[in-house]
C-alpha cells in the first residue's frame, strides 16, 4: 500500500519540481499520531545551523543568531541524504498543527504557515531553505503519513517498492 502512494506522489514530486522520472526513491516512510501537546521542534531534514558562539538549538538561533558569527556554518545532520520530504494529511478533526515553513534560522526571506486539511499533499526539498515545525496540537489527534526520498541508492529503502 505504502509503495503505490510513495509512487503516486513522486509522480507529483517530478512535475512539480522537474525532477528526472525514476531518479528518486523512497528512504523511509511513517504513519505519525500526533496528540494533544505534541509539537515538532524547528528543523531542516538533513543540515543544521552550527554556531560557535550561540549553540546549535535551531529555534534559539532563528532569534538570536544573524548568522554571522565567526565560525557559523551549515552542517549534514544524521539524514544527510534526504533530499525531498512528502506529508499526507490524513484527518481534520483536531485543532493546532500547522507546520511553518522558513527559509532557516537566521535568514527571513519567507515564512508560511499551512492550516491542516484532510488529503493535503505538502511536498517540499530539504535543506537549508527548508526549515519547518509543526505547532502543538491543541486537541484531538492528527494523523500524517511521511515520506523521505533520495536519490542515493545507499539509502533507498529495500522494503517499500513503488508500482
Amino acid at each position: 500500500m505504502i509503495g503505490a502512494i510513495s509512487s503516486q506522489i513522486l509522480k507529483v514530486m517530478e512535475q512539480t519540481y522537474h525532477l528526472a522520472a525514476g531518479k528518486y526513491h523512497i528512504d523511509h516512510g511513517a504513519l505519525y499520531a500526533r496528540i494533544a501537546g505534541n509539537f515538532c521542534a524547528y528543523h531542516a531534514d538533513n543540515v543544521y545551523f552550527d554556531c560557535p558562539i550561540h549553540g546549535k538549538n535551531q529555534s534559539r538561533l532563528r532569534v538570536i543568531c544573524n548568522g554571522e558569527c565567526p565560525g557559523a556554518r551549515l552542517v549534514p545532520n544524521h539524514t544527510y541524504w534526504r533530499e525531498y520530504t512528502a506529508l499526507l494529511y490524513l484527518n481534520e478533526d483536531f485543532e493546532g498543527g500547522e507546520i511553518l515553513f522558513e527559509d532557516g534560522p537566521c535568514n527571513r526571506l519567507y515564512k508560511k504557515v499551512i492550516p491542516i486539511r484532510a488529503g493535503m499533499l505538502v511536498i517540499a526539498p530539504n535543506g537549508k531553505n527548508f526549515y519547518h515545525e509543526v505547532f502543538p496540537i491543541r486537541s484531538g489527534k492528527r494523523y500524517s503519513l511521511h515520506l523521505w526520498y533520495t536519490s542515493d541508492p545507499r539509502y533507498v529503502n529495500p522494503y517499500i517498492h513503488s508500482d
